[in-house]
């Protein structure tokens, strides 16, 4: 199974992935300048989420700023590519920590939380 690579896509797209010491956010996209901005020394787990997240408002051209409805876009998409469903069954049948999830699967507790809010969760079990 072929793993989603925030970094190919960013490179695929012709877009520029840049390092700087933000101090409000993790990630920052600039559609004027095709640009991401990545918070400098985050965890790789947090830097990829971020990534991805930042490339759907790339893909979908959303404006610079945090509009509620495109952030919750730019959460279920990166979400969508990060967490392989299988997966997240089978981590949901070993565990009941939703945090220890998260830490199995690689990702920011926002983007899970967004992929089990609109899928619904796996065979309806409570992730604490």
């Amino acid at each position: 199974m072929h793993l989603y690579d925030p970094w190919e896509h960013a490179a695929s797209l012709g877009i520029t992935v840049v390092y700087y010491p933000l101090r409000t956010s993790k990630g920052m996209w600039v559609p004027e300048r095709r640009m991401i901005f990545l918070r400098s020394q985050q965890r790789a787990f947090v830097e990829r989420c971020v990534l991805a997240h930042e490339l759907a408002h790339a893909e979908n051209g959303d404006p610079t700023g945090h509009h509620p409805r495109y952030e919750a876009r730019a959460n279920r998409i990166a979400a969508e590519r990060l967490i392989n469903p299988r997966d997240l069954s089978e981590l949901v049948r070993v565990y009941s920590d939703g945090d220890q999830i998260c830490r199995e699967l690689g990702v920011t507790r926002e983007l899970f939380t967004a992929y089990w809010d609109e899928y619904g969760g796996c065979n309806n079990r409570h992730i604490a």
